[in-house]
């Protein structure tokens, strides 16, 4: 009873979850307690994908209407968004290009493909889409647009341009992965030096941070360690 009553006084999708409690009783109590009240404790557990789809039903109803009614770019990257938090890749891929083809500027279509072609391992594509970007705005999301363009550059091996984007990037942008990725490039360089004044500015700045982000970057700072001492026992 208790949980009817919460589902009729507070649940804008009181009619639809209503009935679940009425016919189900208690299972339907349990089900409605882990989808709608949980979350909003601000606890996060796992959903399998086809009870998501359900549950969001709505939500993608609401998506796709205002991309039929409305159809600008904006309501298209919304469609992506949700279709890709679904884990449906290909559907918010057309989503996100009918963005573009509508607004080739638009820098969350251009990112939500970026992300489903990194997924796909599409890493020309990311390399291209990430250009695209960063020509646009150049410290799109604080630089995490930048980190990832270097990282893809390494992997496509061209590491002399990776090079050269870190050291800007590190005068710029506190990012101790980046710090950790120019430190292991002179490391392979064999100029330890360089690597070791980089690496313990990287150490020195998240043991110095706040709490919360000492917890965020830890790994980073214990890969730093181990570079370090792998240039010392090299020396």
């Amino acid at each position: 009873m208790w949980m009817i009553w919460e589902c009729v006084r507070y649940d804008p999708d009181s009619r639809t979850w209503l009935w679940l409690l009425i016919f189900l009783n208690f299972p339907g109590a349990v089900i409605y307690f882990f989808a709608r009240k949980l979350p909003n404790m601000h606890f996060d557990l796992p959903i399998p994908n086809f009870m998501q789809h359900r549950l969001r039903q709505k939500e993608i109803w609401r998506a796709e209407a205002d991309v039929l009614n409305i159809g600008n770019a904006h309501q298209y990257v919304v469609l992506g968004n949700l279709k890709q938090e679904l884990r449906l890749f290909a559907e918010a891929k057309d989503a996100y290009l009918f963005a573009l083809d509508k607004e080739p500027n638009n820098l969350k279509a251009l990112w939500g493909v970026v992300q489903i072609e990194q997924k796909d391992n599409n890493l020309i594509q990311v390399k291209e889409y990430l250009a695209k970007i960063l020509a646009i705005k150049p410290d799109y999301e604080y630089g995490d647009g930048e980190l990832l363009y270097i990282k893809t550059l390494l992997k496509l091996e061209e590491k002399e341009l990776a090079e050269s984007l870190l050291v800007k990037t590190i005068k710029v942008w506190n990012k101790p992965e980046a710090r950790l990725l120019l430190g292991e490039i002179y490391i392979e360089k064999n100029n330890h030096a360089e690597a070791t004044e980089v690496l313990k500015k990287l150490i020195y700045n998240i043991r110095s941070s706040t709490k919360f982000h000492y917890q965020r970057n830890k790994q980073f700072e214990k890969k730093a360690s181990k570079l370090l001492k792998t240039i010392e026992v090299s020396a």
